[in-house]
């Protein structure tokens, strides 16, 4: 059965259960240990199933909810504000600025650099640099001679990034993509398998057709 009693401290109004009587509780309002008296000693009626206690007017009269815990006093929870500092969290915020704003120039200079090898193909350019930053794929479509293959290569030289082209043909194989195991004589007569790297070994791939 729930009864209420005062804080001693800040006079909060706390609901308990009088199965909890003896022990103790932080008060949510001041973090003060407190003792859980007995319904009398807190000069409250305990209520009883046929007369319920009445419902408080609005919610900002309901009384605080806590539940009794045994042992000692947990420590009051720190605020976000006390544990970084206001200072640090400038920092940071400058911090990222100055990411998002090393992004952007880079971003800036990659396009300049590719504009100087493609010329009218800004939009093409511009969804190659998302795909790209989201470490996704694109599919490019077009007829022959839109320098389809030009583009991604010109990107890859601007990023100083390895690029590899595989011609999707009828007769190709796994190993013309992965690569394969070769023979090789060294300069003292032996033989050992030295594996070859397809094209798929590069940071930049572009599959043809």
């Amino acid at each position: 059965m729930d009864f209420d009693f005062d804080c001693p401290k800040c006079q909060q109004q706390l609901t308990v259960d009088d199965s909890e009587v003896g022990l103790t509780v932080d008060c949510p309002s001041c973090n003060e240990p407190i003792e859980i008296p007995s319904a009398d000693d807190a000069g409250e009626p305990e209520p009883t199933d046929s007369t319920p206690p009445p419902l408080p007017e609005s919610p900002a009269e309901a009384p605080m909810r806590v539940k009794a815990r045994r042992g000692a006093p947990a420590e009051p929870v720190t605020p976000v504000e006390e544990v970084f500092d206001t200072v640090e969290i400038e920092e940071m915020q400058d911090e990222e600025v100055e990411l998002a704003r090393k992004l952007s120039d880079s971003v800036q200079s990659i396009r300049d650099e590719v504009a100087k090898a493609i010329v009218g193909q800004d939009e093409v350019i511009e969804q190659i640099l998302i795909s790209i930053l989201a470490r996704s794929h694109c599919l490019l479509e077009g007829v022959p001679g839109l320098a389809k293959t030009y583009i991604v290569k010109s990107m890859a030289d601007a990023m100083h990034l390895s690029f590899h082209r595989v011609q999707f043909t009828p007769d190709l194989m796994p190993a013309d993509i992965t690569g394969t195991d070769v023979i090789q004589e060294d300069e003292h007569g032996r033989r050992k398998l030295v594996f070859l790297k397809g094209p798929i070994f590069a940071q930049m791939i572009l599959a043809d057709e």
